[in-house]
């Protein structure tokens, strides 16, 4: 089967143009059911649609140090590290916390967490409570899958010899990258 869009980003400032421009394009998401008159819900749903989208998507486009390109990613894998995914999943749960704790107080009629919700309906609290907790699964789940696999760099399988020494043994990985010259990589491991 052949893929309809087959782009992979693995430049930092390029994820960077795709996070910014992601963020940008839910602004106008935001507002044009406003100015079609639609329910405030359809405008909460399209937005939190469209971050969800955003972040899968972006999730299936980029590619870490060390990983392969050209495969797809599995399902469940949101980065290409178990630490930064952990982050991700952690800062995503803290936020989750903080919702539920702002929701809950302000329902209990503490002032300030009545002051700081404002004017947020209880269907858009619930909804951004539905989606961070989803986000939040998928990065922990992708951090916990991820350390159980072995490290990107001990899998390659480029032209590999080794020599051994008195501190271990010497692996040489000859590795091309984007057609460029092949990168000698040394790494000493204990023996």
């Amino acid at each position: 089967m052949q893929r309809i869009l087959d782009i992979r980003i693995t430049k930092w400032y390029f994820k960077l143009l795709y996070v910014i421009g992601a963020g940008l394009v839910g602004i106008p998401a935001q507002g044009l059911p406003v100015a079609l008159n639609a329910p405030a819900l359809v405008s909460s749903l399209l937005s939190t649609a469209i971050t969800l989208a955003s972040v899968i998507v972006g999730a299936r486009l980029f590619r870490g140090r060390g990983e392969p390109v050209a495969p797809r990613r599995p399902w469940w894998k949101m980065t290409a590290r178990p630490l930064l995914s952990r982050v991700l999943g952690i800062i995503s749960t803290l936020f989750l916390a903080s919702i539920l704790f702002l929701a809950i107080t302000a329902t209990l009629g503490v002032d300030e967490s009545v002051q700081s919700l404002g004017s947020t309906p209880i269907r858009d609290t619930t909804i951004n409570v539905v989606l961070t907790a989803v986000l939040a699964f998928l990065y922990l789940n992708s951090a916990i899958r991820l350390a159980k696999m072995p490290a990107p760099s001990e899998n390659l399988s480029s032209n590999q010899s080794s020599n051994s020494n008195r501190y271990g043994r010497i692996t040489e990985l000859s590795i091309t990258i984007g057609g460029r010259s092949p990168v000698l990589v040394r790494r000493n491991s204990a023996a």
